[in-house]
């Protein structure tokens, strides 16, 4: 631990007391803007019931494992120029040219100094199994008593000090008759009010389109949720809800979507606003429901919830950008709480150019990952600004992360942009790294991947100034077949970030997905930190890994109790994640083994010993070879 834990415990309530007065949103209206949207009367929807299956016993975890299946992907208002563009910037980057031009600011993603910091990664644990299909749609969320809840397309995860405590499928959590499919989970903590908030919902089609509210009854998702089960499209003109984005202000829970018509093309954005305290005490819950956006720049509608340990409002801001390409992004102020007249004012901020990339390689296979588009895809709001990240293509013709910090005060932009020739970067999630309301600096998560490397996550932080930190590998294993006769097999709608409220130091919680041993999509969360000793009991205490000695020169030697008897490999990589020698494909018993090994074919340097069974690593050491 960082601070010894009475301290800890003592600087947390002190803070969370003097954050106790929640945040105002600006009040006025700026010029310059236009009302949009409809808003619809208040509605009312009575507590469904409560959802709190008994906790499996996880040494008897059943296998969630569904026939493979092609995942029907809805079209955006752009997606044939999108397709048009990932083609042709492909061969753009297979012949090395580029016709595209972009800032002269672009950061290469390159170990730097100690400034701005170096993201350190501490507890690392394997979540939510592969479901049969793709995407992951990776979602976290931690408490302020270190409760960490992930969820990943059809199944849901409760960890603690860096292990899964809890599994379930979404199926059996809600066990809603006539739902035959669940997905898209996505889950917030509000540091108010001390409760979780959960998305899900059913993927069928304009029919039978139901979305499940779920409020936490108390800080520990345990002690179970109260749910509402809602139709999706709210106006009752048989289109298709999808795509949730969810924020939390002082009062309300803001829910946002695309909807899409039975033909699967984009219709049009619903937001909602949602009174928390009905869902938290499970009574009638009150909502309204914007629609009618007419904009250009109006899909996927990006709330945003404060930055620190805190909320901010009435209202709340959202953001948007175009999905193909476009020299403009949406500044969106709904300007007060469903009961007090708010509108829903419309700004246009004009930014450098930015288009999609062509689709991602991967190494070992012929099947390249889906980049998606340029939405906007995660964001927050702090002290007169909103940061929010978007994929898009960097000027080398290679997708990468763009940082946008906008002032809603006079309606302007600045931009970072980070990524590496040769890699394609995706879906990348941010949240607040600051130490004060006044702060800037942000943690952002990334996919990455290459024709000569697997798939992975990494992170990256940027400082006040928008200086950029080389990244740091959190995950990737091996690569991911396509299914089904897929050509491009999804990569990712979004992946999971989330201030840590459980510390008093600044670190965060990412959830994403790597590829297994079997060529499919797994999940991993892990904490990440700048520097010092891991902010969560160490994951690696449970194998007790031992490694001597360390540094080695010609022969290692280190034991591990296994959890189970079965085939275990060793792996040894390279602190960026690729995989340099396999050391072991033996049988482990379980309980106590002992291996000893000669260290050939590794040249001296820093790397990462990995204990794999039952195609999770159960362990992992850092080691310095020399010779």
């Amino acid at each position: 631990m960082k601070l010894n834990s009475i301290l800890a415990s003592f600087l947390l309530v002190l803070i969370s007391t003097s954050l106790s007065s929640q945040f105002l949103k600006q009040a006025q209206t700026l010029p310059g803007g236009k009302s949009v949207g409809t808003k619809s009367e208040i509605q009312y929807m009575p507590c469904d019931g409560i959802s709190n299956p008994p906790s499996l016993d996880l040494s008897l975890k059943p296998v969630i494992a569904y026939q493979k299946k092609r995942t029907n992907r809805h079209r955006g208002p752009d997606q044939d120029l999108i397709d048009s563009l990932k083609k042709v910037n492909q061969q753009l980057k297979l012949v090395g040219s580029s016709t595209f031009t972009y800032s002269p600011n672009e950061k290469k993603d390159v170990q730097n100094s100690l400034t701005p910091l170096k993201p350190e990664v501490g507890d690392r644990w394997d979540t939510n199994p592969f479901t049969g299909s793709a995407p992951t749609d990776n979602t976290v969320a931690i408490g302020h008593t270190g409760w960490v809840i992930t969820g990943a397309n059809s199944s849901i995860c409760y960890s603690r000090n860096g292990a899964v405590t809890y599994t379930q499928t979404l199926e059996a959590l809600l066990n809603y008759p006539g739902w035959d499919s669940y997905c898209d989970p996505v889950v917030l903590f509000d540091p108010v009010a001390k409760r979780f908030f959960m998305y899900v919902q059913h993927c069928g089609t304009s029919e039978n389109n139901k979305v499940a509210l779920l409020f936490s009854k108390t800080a520990n998702p345990n002690d179970g949720w109260y749910r509402y089960l809602l139709k999706g499209d709210q106006t009752n003109l048989g289109r298709f809800f999808d795509y949730p984005k969810i924020a939390v202000t002082n009062n309300e829970v803001i829910l946002t979507a695309n909807v899409f018509g039975d033909d699967g093309k984009f219709a049009d954005s619903q937001v909602w606003q949602i009174t928390k305290s009905s869902g938290y005490n499970g009574q009638t819950l009150q909502f309204v429901y914007w629609s009618n956006f007419d904009d250009d720049i109006n899909f996927t509608l990006l709330p945003v919830s404060f930055g620190l340990n805190n909320t901010y409002g009435p209202g709340v801001y959202l953001v948007a950008t175009e999905s193909a390409k476009g020299d403009k992004i949406a500044l969106y102020d709904l300007t007060n709480d469903m009961n007090n007249n708010p509108e829903m004012i419309y700004y246009e901020i004009t930014v450098l150019p930015y288009e999609v990339g062509s689709d991602a390689f991967q190494k070992g296979t012929s099947c390249n990952l889906d980049v998606g588009d340029c939405r906007a895809l995660s964001g927050f709001y702090l002290n007169g600004f909103v940061h929010f990240v978007h994929a898009a293509k960097l000027s080398n013709g290679w997708n990468g992360i763009h940082y946008y910090r906008v002032n809603v005060e006079n309606r302007t932009a600045t931009k970072g942009t980070f990524g590496l020739e040769d890699y394609d970067y995706a879906y990348p999630a941010i949240a607040s790294y600051a130490t004060s309301t006044t702060g800037k600096s942000a943690m952002i998560l990334f996919t990455r991947s290459a024709s000569d490397d697997y798939p992975q996550s990494r992170v990256v932080h940027v400082d006040d100034n928008l200086d950029w930190s080389g990244s740091t590998y959190v995950k990737g294993l091996w690569e991911v077949e396509c299914f089904n006769g897929d050509e491009t097999q999804r990569w990712g709608d979004y992946s999971g970030i989330c201030r840590n409220y459980s510390t008093t130091n600044p670190s965060v919680m990412v959830a994403s997905a790597h590829g297994s041993f079997d060529g499919e999509w797994e999940s991993h969360a892990a904490e990440v930190h700048d520097s010092g000793p891991v902010s969560n009991k160490d994951l690696t205490a449970g194998a007790q890994l031992k490694v001597w000695p360390n540094p080695v020169q010609k022969r290692i030697s280190f034991s591990f109790k296994a959890p189970q008897t079965g085939l275990a490999k060793v792996i040894c990589t390279s602190e960026d994640g690729t995989i340099k020698k396999e050391l072991l494909n033996s049988t482990a018993q379980l309980g106590e083994n002992t291996f000893s090994m000669n260290t050939e074919g590794l040249v001296s340097g820093v790397y990462i010993l990995s204990i794999v069974q039952n195609h999770q690593i159960i362990a992992n050491e850092k080691i310095v070879i020399q010779h």
